[in-house]
């Protein structure tokens, strides 16, 4: 796993090693897929109270996703979409 991989851990947020976690379940190796998560709670509780919309998509959320041959993508919430 690259050494990036784990930045989430390192700045006090999570991570979720979905790819890892499938290829347990399943056996078989998967494309590198890792969600970080670096919320502030006071302001992901906010949103949550200002519309439970929110909950299921909070935009302190990043994914880290392998595409072919170890090109990567970042991917997060456009909150510009947001209304």
């Amino acid at each position: 796993m690259p050494p990036f991989a784990e930045a989430g851990v390192a700045h006090g947020g999570a991570s979720a090693p979905l790819s890892e976690q499938v290829q347990a379940m399943t056996g078989k190796p998967q494309r590198l897929i890792r969600v970080f998560l670096f919320c502030d709670t006071p302001n992901a509780v906010q949103m949550v109270d200002g519309s439970i919309d929110f909950a299921a998509s909070l935009p302190c959320r990043i994914t880290l996703v392998e595409q072919d041959q170890w090109q990567l993508w970042l991917v997060m919430m456009n909150l510009r979409h947001v209304d």
